[in-house]
């Protein structure tokens, strides 16, 4: 259980390997409305049946460390070990191979018994001898995930091991694999024994398959905007759902769906033009990731497009020439970019594995990072805007556009949020946008990211949702942004 790291708080609670499963492809059903991702429009633009718009990750040269159709992971095991026994029950006793260990006792010779999922994630097969004692006679090895997420997890033999989101023949969806025990010390494969998704039957994803949970937006425009989301009790080429309609006023402040988890809202307010990411951490596809160092340089739409699993972003922290950070922390996947470093006048935001935090100003969390051992994500800033639920005072009266990131109370919700200073819209102070900030809901502690000129934010479907104040999007040096991991938990989740 991980906990939300604040050091201002002063309290203690403060694509990687993926390759194609194999499918049927069965086309989803059809609805009567021709708005629909599910209606069939012989006058509307389609794709081929090909994987337009739903591109896999990059797939790994070596098919074992990576989920196919027929053997998705690799077991391993100590090739010194005796495959005979179980180091972790105090009643087995090693032996020479093919040598009997005692067992239950008060059988009949020639009975049989399976123990199912031991502590090594293998099955133990036993015979009763003579003597009336079972004796262990073989072993069904496990399976071993080999490819993130997951990577690591042991898989009993018959066990599913599901992916929630994945890739398939056009497009992705839910699979479920299924660990085919083996007698091999080796460790056994897995078979691809279910897939769920959701086909579109029209417009531009025509053919193309979905995971449970995606969103595909309609700009139904002028009567409305149409939301249909691929249900969770979805099966092979299940119809989308009708998840919301809206008005066409893009600036009317209501959340729209992206995903489910991941919702935005857009709206326009004494004067300033905003616009908020809801992030739910505990949901089971969902991650955060910053840009790495050898991405850096990249406008924010530019960075987020290239990922077809990407679902939002925004732009990241302060950074000088050559779009080195400036005196800050940056971590990209995992890794800290080597021109790195916090000092005591910027604060960052982190994520990582079950747990998320910020460090204010006035701290200096350098390797190896107290408190932050968990950080795999990073992005600088300076100001706090949010603390213990309320807004903070800022002397700084410049009003400019600006972008900042926060999380709740209980680290399982994410927030970002942008105000633009063109197109109508004049900038904020930093306490303004505290207010704002602050009035989004149950944000408990967030700090003021890189602005100005940098300020974008972007979200699949709609593109670039901000209004950049240079007029072309500006280059920056890294960004934070969701994306489909289709793993087996909430990654942050602190639950």
């Amino acid at each position: 259980m991980g906990a939300v790291a604040l050091l201002a708080c002063g309290c203690d609670d403060g694509m990687d390997g993926r390759e194609e499963a194999d499918t049927d492809g069965v086309v989803g059903s059809t609805s009567d409305g021709t708005s629909s991702p599910n209606a069939t429009n012989s006058s509307a633009s389609t794709t081929s049946a090909g994987t337009s718009g739903a591109t896999s990750p990059s797939t790994s040269a070596d098919p074992t460390s990576s989920p196919t159709a027929t053997d998705p992971t690799t077991a391993s095991t100590d090739p010194t070990a005796d495959p005979t026994v179980d180091p972790s029950d105090p009643t087995m006793t090693g032996s020479e191979s093919g040598s009997e260990s005692s067992g239950p006792v008060g059988c009949v010779e020639g009975d049989t018994m399976v123990e199912t999922c031991d502590a090594s994630g293998n099955d133990r097969l036993f015979t009763c001898n003579a003597d009336g004692e079972f004796v262990q006679t073989g072993t069904v090895y496990g399976c071993t995930v080999q490819s993130e997420p997951g990577a690591g997890t042991r898989v009993c033999p018959g066990e599913v091991f599901t992916r929630s989101c994945w890739p398939i023949a056009n497009g992705r969806g839910r699979v479920d694999f299924q660990c085919d025990g083996t007698s091999d010390p080796a460790g056994g494969g897995f078979s691809n024994i279910d897939q769920d998704y959701c086909t579109a039957t029209s417009g531009p994803e025509a053919g193309q398959n979905f995971c449970p949970g995606e969103v595909i937006a309609r700009n139904n425009c002028p009567a409305r905007r149409n939301y249909y989301i691929c249900p969770e009790d979805a099966q092979d080429g299940t119809g989308f759902a009708s998840e919301a309609v809206l008005d066409c006023n893009i600036d009317g402040g209501m959340w729209e769906p992206l995903h489910r988890g991941v919702e935005m809202r857009r709206w326009y307010e004494d004067g300033h033009r905003f616009r908020a990411l809801r992030i739910d951490l505990c949901d089971v596809s969902l991650r955060v990731r910053a840009t790495t160092s050898a991405e850096r340089g990249q406008r924010t739409s530019s960075w987020a497009s290239g990922d077809d699993w990407m679902v939002a972003a925004i732009n990241g922290g302060y950074y000088l020439g050559g779009y080195a950070p400036d005196g800050c922390l940056a971590f990209g996947d995992g890794q800290e970019w080597p021109d790195s470093g916090d000092t005591n006048y910027r604060s960052f935001i982190a994520l990582g594995e079950d747990e998320v935090g910020i460090s204010p100003p006035g701290f200096v969390v350098n390797d190896p990072f107290p408190g932050f051992e968990f950080v795999e994500e990073a992005v600088c800033g300076d100001a706090v805007l949010v603390e213990g639920g309320g807004a903070m005072p800022n002397p700084n009266t410049s009003s400019r556009a600006r972008t900042g990131a926060g999380f709740s109370a209980d680290g399982n919700t994410m927030y970002m949020l942008t105000v633009d200073e063109v197109g109508g819209s004049s900038g904020v102070t930093v306490a303004q946008f505290a207010q704002y900030f602050e009035a989004l809901g149950d944000v408990d502690f967030a700090i003021n990211l890189d602005g100005g000129g940098s300020t974008t934010m972007w979200a699949r479907g709609w593109g670039v949702v901000s209004d950049p104040s240079d007029g072309p999007e500006r280059t920056v040096s890294n960004h934070l942004g969701v994306f489909i991991e289709g793993g087996v938990e909430g990654y942050h989740c602190s639950d």
